[in-house]
């Protein structure tokens, strides 16, 4: 691979380099490699949002817009010998380091407060050593003092007036210099490759941040469901690899060593697993009538509905199925949807509906039953009185899917997941278990479509995304069916086989 131009250091090479070395290289000379998805771009969106809040709470702030990193730390020089009050991703090079500080609150002479924004619930280790890499570099560049340095994060318990916690890290980044030196030198160590480096992976590749070039190391892992990586298994797997076993058909490999040896067999054998017994007791054990129920919900950094706090999940569709006997005709089932369709508080109109459509009787089969249950258990609480007492009886009824699938079936290709978007494609096939005719394709794209359907102007843009959240939502019940059903026929042949 011929190796590019690299410019110079910037902050967030220095933690990629921290995170893997092999990720800084490839940042450093082939960017184009880099993958992003739908969710990184709405994290990236989030971030400069929330920047944008605090910077409005900063009178006539100056910002560095330049494009190159020299001309930026031109033009901050230039708004500080201005006498700029404040300076918005004010850049500082030394050391080979350029890094920006979100805000620069100018005090008195040379000497500024510094501001950092993440748009994050808490404190990390990892934007302390953002801070000090920052800290550092500003020293180092001998043009001005910081006095304070501010880490400004979501307030969880906080309202839209009151939506940032303010901590003055100053006296824990005055203790990192030595963290700020590692970092630096390795980075530079890396920057000045001309081989990949040598790093086997490990968890790193997501910890603290999904590597972006997770394809160039993770391919034939991903494409392999003989990996032991792709067990269902987390610290197993991972003792396993580290300890130089790869493919399950490794003779290191001993089935009853696992929580479920039936699962190693099918993975050896490349063949589905059904414990036919369990699947059909567990499911002809559900009381009928049988509520296919799929919740939607929503994730903001602002409490954007009445009685709703920063980054709470908000419940803000569901699609419901109601089938009388186990082998109904899925297209005869009644359907039922639920979809809030502006800023007013969802959570008493959800229950309204919620209680009834579900009744009194009959299992409510949803798939991952620990997300309805908690959602229902937040809206019980948030309105009290006789919702609370009716929906808490609702969450006794609760039966799961998914727990029938990961005690008593495995195939292969789940490839270490249970999820439905796995699952449900891998036993009923692409053309009825998944989603490829949906605008909508996962769950982490709910947010952004809803969002964009209360916000937009256009009516039938408004109109295409209902229509694509309710799809969406009714997918995933009906794929519940369908799975039920495909489930209790294949252990009924497996039956009359025998």
């Amino acid at each position: 691979m011929q190796v590019k131009n690299k410019g110079v250091l910037t902050k967030s090479k220095l933690k990629q380099n921290q995170q893997c070395s092999k990720l800084l290289y490839f940042q450093t000379n082939h960017p184009e490699l880099k993958e992003s998805s739908s969710k990184d771009q709405t994290v990236f969106k989030v971030g400069r949002e929330v920047e944008q809040l605090v910077r409005d709470k900063f009178k006539d702030y100056r910002l560095v817009d330049a494009f190159k990193n020299s001309d930026k730390v031109t033009q901050t020089e230039n708004f500080i010998k201005d006498g700029a009050k404040a300076i918005a991703e004010a850049s500082f090079f030394a050391r080979e380091v350029h890094i920006q500080i979100d805000m620069l609150e100018h005090i008195e002479g040379d000497v500024y407060d510094a501001h950092e924004v993440k748009s994050s619930s808490k404190e990390k280790d990892e934007y302390l050593e953002d801070i000090a890499i920052q800290f550092w570099t500003v020293y180092h560049s001998n043009k001005i003092k910081i006095r304070n340095y501010y880490l400004w994060h979501i307030n969880k318990n906080g309202t839209k007036e009151n939506i940032f916690q303010k901590v003055d890290v100053t006296e824990k980044i005055m203790q990192m210099n030595g963290v700020y030196e590692d970092l630096r030198t390795s980075a530079i160590e890396t920057y000045n490759a001309t081989t990949i480096p040598d790093v086997k992976i490990g968890r790193q590749c997501a910890n603290p941040y999904n590597c972006p070039f997770r394809s160039q190391c993770w391919k034939h892992i991903d494409e392999n469901p003989m990996h032991v990586l792709n067990l269902p298994y987390n610290k197993q797997k991972w003792d396993l690899f580290n300890s130089g076993v790869e493919l399950v058909s490794d003779e290191k490999i001993k089935p009853e060593l696992f929580p479920n040896p039936k699962i190693i067999e099918a993975i050896k054998n490349k063949t589905l697993w059904i414990d036919k017994q369990k699947v059909l007791e567990t499911i002809e054990s559900w009381p009928k009538p049988l509520h296919f129920l799929d919740y939607e919900s929503v994730i903001h950094y602002l409490p954007l509905f009445e009685g709703t706090r920063p980054y709470q999940n908000v419940v803000v569709q569901f699609s419901y199925h109601k089938m009388d006997s186990l082998d109904q005709n899925p297209l005869t089932a009644l359907h039922e949807s639920f979809l809030h369709e502006d800023y007013s508080s969802p959570l008493k109109p959800l229950a309204d509906k919620m209680i009834a459509t579900l009744g009194e009787v009959g299992a409510i089969v949803t798939y991952n039953k620990t997300f309805e249950i908690s959602r229902t258990k937040e809206v019980a609480e948030a309105l009290g009185g006789e919702y609370k007492e009716k929906l808490l009886k609702i969450c006794d009824r609760f039966v799961d899917i998914m727990d029938v699938i990961k005690d008593h079936v495995y195939h292969p290709e789940f490839v270490g997941s249970y999820s439905l978007k796995q699952v449900s494609p891998t036993l009923l096939g692409v053309e009825n278990g998944g989603y490829t005719d949906s605008l909508i394709k996962s769950g982490s794209e709910i947010t952004q479509y809803y969002f964009e359907f209360l916000n937009t102007k256009d009516d039938l843009r408004k109109q295409t995304i209902k229509q694509a959240l309710l799809k969406y939502c009714g997918y995933d019940t009906l794929n519940m069916i369908l799975l039920m059903q495909w489930l209790i026929q294949k252990c009924k042949e497996t039956e009359a086989a025998a």
